[in-house]
């Protein structure tokens, strides 16, 4: 067996004198009594025989082979399990089919409409609409199926007999969701002149009332060829008002008291200016 200062590396006191046996050190963080380290490895060796550090460190080894093997085992069988995932969902696109399409509002955003897929009358899948309108379902048995569309304000819509085949993406286009008029309230109305003639082409403001002393102005409006012009408003209870403006004429107002989904009707006088 070879000599200790053939495997460790003595360092000296302060004074320069020879440490004793156990203080042969293979250092590379460690500092002893006189600062100084001799970097031939990168454990400390300190009271403790050669064969003894040796074993410790092939145990220490094997340790970090072991734990190596192990992180390597974990890493095949999640790429092993992915692979199976993988073919599993390509097998399944095969045998099945998908819907995709877009929905457009008439007013509002398009965000938020149910989607709902169905089987006769029974329901087989619901979505909803991103913020674009887009939706899409997917792994959709093949069939006929048939879609109905659904949004708070909007009219329902359905698509009946809708084939779904295996492997195939059916897409829908110029869905469009109109207003429903059963859950908005109208505020129609007509400009006349003082003969009882229409009047066109003026503009009719739209407010609503916030207080007495404060109105926020929503929409605009140009009479028609017949003197009429009309605003879709909330059916909740809300004050609103009607203001009629053209060069050369009076500022003409009425306001409105709405409380249901309903039509209500105004009358607007125009005045010329004297």
């Amino acid at each position: 067996m070879p000599q200790p200062k053939q495997l460790f590396a003595k360092v000296g006191d302060d004074r320069g004198k020879p440490l004793a046996w156990g203080d042969y050190t293979l250092a590379r963080d460690c500092r002893l009594p006189n600062e100084r380290a001799t970097p031939l490895a990168a454990d400390c060796f300190l009271n403790e025989s050669p064969v003894n550090w040796l074993q410790n460190r092939v145990r220490d080894n094997l340790k970090l082979i072991c734990w190596t093997i192990m992180r390597i085992l974990k890493a095949v069988g999640l790429c092993a399990l992915v692979a199976v995932f993988s073919f599993a969902t390509a097998a399944q696109d095969k045998n099945t089919g998908a819907i995709k399409g877009k929905v457009r509002v008439e007013k509002g955003l398009p965000s938020g409409v149910a989607v709902i897929l169905r089987q006769g009358d029974q329901e087989v899948r619901r979505v909803q609409t991103d913020r674009k309108g887009d939706f899409t379902i997917a792994r959709v048995v093949p069939g006929i199926y048939g879609l109905t569309f659904r949004k708070a304000g909007l009219a329902v819509e359905s698509i009946e007999n809708l084939e779904v085949k295996a492997g195939k993406t059916r897409s829908l286009k110029d869905l469009v969701l109109p207003i429903d008029e059963g859950s908005i309230a109208f505020i129609r109305g007509s400009v006349f002149n003082d003969g009882g003639r229409s009047v066109p082409g003026v503009r009719v403001d739209l407010f609503r009332v916030a207080s007495e002393n404060a109105v926020d102005k929503l929409d605009t409006r140009i009479t028609s060829e017949t003197g009429e012009f009309v605003f879709r408003v909330p059916p909740d209870a809300a004050r609103y008002r009607v203001i009629l403006k053209a060069d050369g004429a009076e500022s003409v107002s009425k306001d409105v008291e709405i409380d249901a989904a309903m039509v209500y009707r105004v009358a607007l006088t125009y005045k010329p200016k004297p």
